[in-house]
């Protein structure tokens, strides 16, 4: 039987996972309101999840369990993405995919230390 604290980290992952295939995939739909076309895109309201999430693994499990769950959501969202992404021979979208898979691991992973040191 998984214990009621491996259950929550695994839907912690999870809950990570689907929010970074999600931004992926929401980020190819501009914002058509308030001439904000050109700015945003639906992506920007579902990315700062993953914040949450990390932040709240921080909280309840600490810093090295927030980085298993960044790690851990990356790599089935990147997954995730792969699966149902169609244009793979673009050149400038890998590159664009690559340097954004990387702000990501980055800016995660600067949030799980800075919240830690916040906490002290």
């Amino acid at each position: 039987m998984i214990k009621i604290e491996n259950r929550f980290f695994f839907i912690l992952a999870f809950s990570m996972a689907l929010v970074v295939a999600l931004s992926n995939y929401l980020v190819q739909f501009p914002i058509k309101y308030l001439n904000l076309q050109d700015l945003f895109t639906y992506g920007a309201f579902s990315y700062p999840i993953a914040f949450l999430i990390t932040d709240l693994t921080n909280r309840i499990y600490g810093k090295i369990i927030a980085r298993k769950v960044v790690y851990i959501g990356f790599i089935l969202g990147l997954v995730l993405t792969l699966y149902f992404s169609t244009d793979f021979s673009n050149l400038i979208s890998k590159r664009i995919a690559a340097g954004s898979g990387f702000a990501f691991l980055i800016a995660q992973l600067l949030d799980v230390q800075i919240f830690h040191k916040l906490r002290k």
